[in-house]
C-alpha cells in the first residue's frame, strides 16, 4: 500500500522533472601529505592551506569579492601581460598581501575567540568590544580587495581584465559533489523529526519559501496522513542524489533531491526529500513526498 503526500511545497510536483546523474555524498578528502622541510621554512602545502582557509575571513564574501590578485598567480603568459604590467601587478600583489594577511589572521583568531567565550557562557555584551574589532578588521581586509581591483583594472586593458574575470570565476565554480555537500545530512535530519512524528520542528526547519507556501498546521496534517499508516521506519536506501539551480515557480537557487527507497512496518515506498541552500549556506527542507 502506498501513500502519497501531494500537499506538500508545489515545487515538489515538478520533481518528475528533474534529470542529471545522482551523484553520491562525497566525503571531505583528506589534506595531501607532505614531506618536512626546515624548521624556519613552512612547507608549501601548509602554506596553501593557511592562505585558502584565510580565504573564508571577509566583509564581502569571497565569491561576491573574490581576490583578482590569486586569479593573476602564474597567469602573466595567458593573459599577455607587458613588461610594465608585470611590475606593477607584482608590486601590488606583495603590498596588498603584506597589508591583508595580518588582518585576516587576526579576525580568524577573533572568530575562535568569541566562538569560545559565547560557549562558555559570556554575553554579547561582554563580547562587544571584540566584535566591533571583527567587524572593523574584516573591513579594513574588504577595502584592500576592493582598492587591489581598481588597480588591477587600472593596470590591464579591457580585454586582458575581462580575461581575468573570466579566469576567476572558473577557479572557484565547483563540482557538483561540492555543491551538494551537506544536503545529504540536511535531509536525513528532517527524515529523523519525520520518523519521529515531529512535524513541528520539522516545519521550523524547512526553507523560507516552504514556510510561505504550507503553513505549520497543513505540513503536520499532511506529513501524519502520509507517514503514519506506513508504520515504523525499517530501513532507508539512498537511490540517488540531484543537483539544480532551476525548479518551477521557485528562485534560482541550489537544489538537491534526494530519492529513498525505504521499508516500513506496513510496506515499502519511494521517499523523494528536496532541500535548498539558504542564504547562510544551510540546507532546509523545500519538499517531500512519498509514493
Amino acid at each position: 500500500m502506498k501513500h502519497v503526500l501531494s500537499r506538500t511545497l508545489p515545487l515538489c510536483a515538478a520533481l518528475a522533472l528533474l534529470g542529471g546523474n545522482a551523484h553520491a555524498a562525497g566525503a571531505d578528502s583528506a589534506a595531501p601529505g607532505h614531506h618536512p622541510r626546515h624548521a624556519t621554512q613552512p612547507a608549501r602545502g601548509e602554506q596553501a592551506a593557511s592562505e585558502a582557509a584565510l580565504a573564508g575571513y571577509a566583509l564581502v564574501q569571497p565569491q561576491h569579492l573574490p581576490s583578482l590578485l590569486r586569479a593573476m598567480q602564474g597567469r602573466s603568459s595567458e593573459l599577455k601581460l607587458d613588461e610594465a604590467q608585470t611590475q606593477g601587478l607584482l608590486k601590488l600583489v606583495l603590498t596588498a598581501r603584506a597589508a591583508r594577511t595580518p588582518l585576516l589572521e587576526e579576525a580568524r583568531r577573533l572568530e575562535r575567540e568569541i566562538g569560545a567565550a559565547a560557549l562558555a557562557g559570556e554575553t554579547r555584551s561582554a563580547l562587544a568590544t571584540r566584535l566591533d574589532r571583527l567587524q572593523q578588521v574584516k573591513r579594513e581586509a574588504a577595502e584592500i580587495e576592493i582598492d587591489s581591483a581598481n588597480r588591477i583594472r587600472a593596470l590591464l586593458d579591457p580585454g586582458q581584465y575581462a580575461q581575468l574575470l573570466q579566469i576567476e570565476e572558473a577557479s572557484r565554480a565547483p563540482d557538483v559533489a561540492t555543491r551538494l555537500r551537506g544536503s545529504e545530512s540536511a535531509a536525513a535530519v528532517q527524515l529523523r523529526l519525520i520518523d519521529a512524528g515531529r512535524y513541528g520542528e520539522s516545519w521550523a526547519a524547512t526553507a523560507d519559501l516552504f514556510r510561505a507556501r504550507m503553513p505549520a498546521d497543513e505540513w503536520e496534517r499532511a506529513a501524519s496522513a502520509a507517514r503514519k499508516p506506513l508504520g515504523t521506519l525499517k530501513a532507508r536506501r539512498l537511490r540517488s542524489l540531484t543537483h539544480t539551480t532551476t525548479l518551477p515557480d521557485a528562485p534560482a537557487g541550489d537544489y538537491a533531491t534526494l530519492v529513498y527507497e525505504s521499508e516500513f512496518g506496513n510496506g515499502s515506498a519511494s521517499e523523494t526529500v528536496v532541500v535548498a541552500r539558504s542564504v547562510d549556506g544551510l540546507w532546509r527542507l523545500a519538499g517531500y513526498f512519498i509514493k
